[in-house]
């Protein structure tokens, strides 16, 4: 589970609540994505557990409090609660992309109520790559060039492998941003025959000037031996946002003849709902 330990806890202190599914993120905030917040309990909303507190008795009541407003609580009514977590839901509807804190107070039999420290949480409801309007197999928003720009025309040999191929998504006919909900810390996770490669998280000037500072992925000489020669090299990328969610589907594959004089492996078949081989 997800806990942020405290430097100095007093005998009475409450411990941090426990977000599943919530991410680490650099700056001891914990990332909310669209599962947590709505599709791993889609009746209940988030999933938040309270650890055991000191001197927990029956009678005792707990609130969940979002941004300092109370969306949950519960009374402690049974023997076996008292030796277990707490579990409350965040509903669904309560939450917005953003900043938010997260806290719970503890209302012990004839004490006053006791509220612990807040976390703090952004939370990012939107996909990369926005809506998919495509039905079958390939992300209706989600498009790719190559570098170098007749890579599927004229494919990749011994010195296109040495330099290596870059695989950039590019902004769709009328767009200028490389793919819709373009975020900070965005990884293109790129597939070439099933070998995986991810590029580094998107930055600020990526999103200011992506001409001049494309997003993309490189394809390593490495990489383009270790997956052999093929007449029909299966290439296409997904992305995945700083809170792990990733995008409905993978961008349209590309097939890339590939001859290296590495092997002479006949080509695999483009799979209609993977990409990825």
């Amino acid at each position: 589970m997800l806990v942020q330990p405290r430097k100095e806890v007093s005998l009475l202190a409450l411990l941090d609540p426990e977000i599943p599914g919530a991410i680490a993120l650099p700056d001891d905030t914990w990332g909310i994505n669209l599962a947590a917040a709505r599709l791993n309990f889609p009746d209940k909303g988030m999933k938040i557990q309270i650890p055991v507190w000191t001197q927990k008795s029956l009678g005792d009541n707990v609130k969940l409090l979002l941004n300092g407003n109370q969306v949950a609580q519960h009374t402690v009514t049974q023997q076996f609660e008292l030796e277990e977590r707490t579990t409350l839901f965040v509903p669904a509807e309560r939450f917005l992309s953003g900043e938010a804190e997260l806290s719970y107070s503890v209302k012990r039999v004839s004490q006053a109520a006791e509220t612990g420290s807040p976390l703090k949480l952004f939370v990012k409801l939107d996909l990369p790559g926005g809506q998919d309007l495509d039905p079958g197999y390939g992300h209706s928003e989600l498009v790719m060039t190559f570098d170098p720009a007749n890579l599927v025309r004229d494919g990749v040999d011994k010195e296109t492998a040495k330099k290596g191929v870059r695989i950039i998504a590019t902004p769709k006919s009328g767009s200028g941003l490389p793919y819709p909900n373009i975020a900070l810390g965005d990884v293109i996770i790129a597939a070439w025959a099933g070998k995986i490669r991810e590029s580094e998280p998107v930055t600020q000037k990526q999103l200011d000037d992506p001409v001049n500072n494309p997003v993309e992925v490189l394809i390593d000489e490495a990489t383009i031996l270790e997956a052999g020669d093929s007449k029909r090299v299966s290439v296409s990328y997904k992305i995945r946002d700083c809170v792990y969610n990733e995008s409905e589907d993978w961008c349209k594959a590309e097939g890339v003849t590939v001859d290296t004089n590495n092997s002479r492996l006949e080509a695999p078949a483009l799979k209609d709902n993977e990409g990825l081989t």
